[in-house]
């Protein structure tokens, strides 16, 4: 939900965040090894910084070392390093031909299904789905799926990504009953690689959880969440740094509900909770002053256990500060959401955070600007999301508005639109309840005018 996901399950519309509330990720890095000197070791020290230019150059020396040698599976570990390097890039084009290149020298030089394949089609299929292309990444995944299943195992661990990849093109192609199904059997796969009581387990859960929360099966996630939280809690203890990311994300499940709600988009409400004086019913929808208290209290929790971290893990205290910050920002809790925002500013500028890489960038550019953690979709909006292309008219209205310094929204007008009078008051109506994430700066919010959101209104022809 954060940065709101305007797409579908099914027809045209395809969930767009797997991850939300999350950082981004960076593309998959595909395991290949090369023999060699000290270039490969180069290579890998700058893919764990993720200096994709510097890897790129390491991987180039190593292809020509292994072309000027004569050496067609040495020429495919090493253009598959290169195609890794610029998947990173984001060079989709130059990775895509590096794939190609490597798949093609082993299905000439090796064994049919042999283990030399599974790099190239996964560092392939990785690159057809960040490229959009997911008709010709689900072809490719699912040979690389078939290949590990023949060469090493039907519950091999490594299977983990590439089966998640495979579950997100499907996604997009609406074909979500096949997506399950593939990520159910990511769960079996956790269960008989590690065993059921190991805590390797809890990356799958969290994989198989996340997925589900943003797909809408709500009891699903729920129920892999708490199954993590137990298990860390049983191996490792009930103050355990393992237990952040768990506990984020199980309060991050609700206020993903409250945006797939109104759109349609749950496959599995809870049954009814009871906490304190609120009672969440499966008929209606969460009202976001009275999120449940489980959610409150995992996200408090995950606040607790990361400041208490020995040594310091400033990429957890991030996310959970973060995250209780959205929290209470949605109950419209401001004193208290601006105060969690404060202290991530603050964590997000040490030196330590600056270590810990990837996380501490994205939560300084997080916050560098303004991010919508709550919008209640017009209902007119929400109509005919299934329909195809062909079968509606899509009618918009842009909105201008100013996100203030405690995240909420003023004036607002429509600037633009080809809709109906009561599509732009509803787009209006919601855009005033929305809230924000506002932008820091020098640790202080700020008010940021100027903001502008399209909503689109699909009318049947």
């Amino acid at each position: 939900m954060m940065a709101l996901f305007r797409t579908r399950l099914v027809g045209p519309c395809l969930l767009a965040a797997l991850s939300a509330g999350v950082a981004p990720m960076a593309a998959p890095v595909v395991r290949a090894e090369v023999s060699g000197d000290s270039e490969r070791q180069e290579y890998w020290a700058k893919v764990e910084t993720r200096d994709w230019a510097a890897a790129a150059e390491s991987a180039e020396t190593l292809v020509g070392a292994a072309r000027t040698a004569g050496e067609p599976l040495a020429l495919a570990r090493a253009l598959t390093m290169l195609g890794n390097a610029q998947l990173g890039a984001g060079n989709l084009t130059a990775a895509e031909a590096a794939f190609l290149e490597a798949l093609t020298l082993v299905e000439h030089n090796g064994r049919p299904m042999s283990e030399e394949l599974l790099e190239p089609l996964r560092g392939l299929g990785y690159t057809l789905a960040e490229a959009g292309r997911h008709a010709e990444a689900v072809v490719v995944l699912e040979r690389a799926v078939k290949a590990t299943h023949r060469s090493i195992g039907l519950f091999d661990a490594s299977q983990e990504t590439v089966l998640k990849k495979l579950a997100d093109s499907l996604l997009r192609l609406g074909r979500l009953y096949e997506a399950r199904q593939h990520m159910a059997y990511l769960m079996r796969v956790g269960e008989r690689a590690y065993g059921e009581n190991d805590p390797r387990r809890v990356s799958v859960l969290l994989s198989y959880a996340d997925w589900n929360a943003a797909t809408g099966d709500m009891r699903a996630a729920r129920d892999a969440y708490r199954l993590a939280i137990e298990l860390v809690e049983d191996v490792y203890g009930s103050d355990s740094p393992a237990l952040v990311e768990p506990l984020c994300g199980l309060a991050h499940s609700y206020l993903l509900e409250l945006y797939l709600g109104p759109l349609g988009m749950l496959e599995g409400r809870e049954p009814p909770v009871v906490g304190g004086a609120n009672v969440i019913a499966e008929e209606r929808p969460m009202n976001p002053r009275h999120l449940p208290g489980e959610g409150q209290r995992a996200v408090e929790r995950a606040v607790q256990i990361a400041e208490a971290s020995d040594p310091p893990r400033e990429d957890l205290l991030l996310r959970a500060l973060l995250e209780a910050g959205d929290w209470h920002q949605v109950k419209t809790d401001t004193h208290r959401a601006l105060e969690y925002y404060r202290r991530a500013w603050h964590v997000a500028q040490t030196r330590q955070a600056a270590q810990a890489g990837t996380y501490a960038a994205n939560a300084r550019a997080v916050l560098a600007h303004p991010v919508q953690i709550y919008y209640p979709t017009p209902p007119l909006a929400a109509r005919h999301l299934g329909r195809p292309p062909e079968d509606v008219i899509e009618r918009y209205v842009e909105v201008q508005f100013t996100v203030t310094s405690d995240g909420s929204v003023s004036d607002e007008q429509v600037i633009s639109r080809d809709s109906t009078r009561r599509q732009a008051a509803e787009a209006l109506q919601a855009i005033r309840a929305a809230r924000y994430r506002p932008r820091f700066v020098d640790g202080e919010p700020v008010d940021t005018p100027g903001m502008t959101r399209r909503e689109i209104f699909r009318v049947r022809k």
